[in-house]
């Protein structure tokens, strides 16, 4: 809620960095707590029906709750849903992450 991650029970300590884009969007910025959004598609929405429990979403077993790099600027599970664990195969070739650059590049 108010763009700070929560994973299981406790905030994390991965930074939300800002975009070009300035607006809000009340059902990214404050998942699950918002209404949600026309359009999701019908995963989401069952997603939303069946594990929001206190306002929080739970994650079922055998499922992964996937972030865009980008949690601003990113369509994710938020829209689409959870994914099976069993639709992710492979090994990662390569990983990158977002940091602060320590001077303007």
């Amino acid at each position: 809620m108010n763009k700070q991650l929560i994973l299981n029970g406790t905030p994390s300590a991965s930074r939300m960095y800002s975009t070009l884009r300035h607006t809000s969007t009340p059902y990214r910025d404050n998942f699950p707590a918002a209404p949600p959004e026309l359009g999701l598609l019908q995963p989401a929405i069952a997603m939303l029906t069946g594990n929001v429990v206190n306002g929080e979403l739970i994650v079922p077993p055998g499922c992964i709750f996937a972030m865009g790099d980008n949690r601003d600027d990113s369509l994710d599970s938020r829209y689409w849903g959870f994914v099976p664990r069993r639709n992710i195969e492979g090994t990662p070739l390569v990983v990158y992450w977002s940091f602060d650059a320590p001077t303007p590049i």
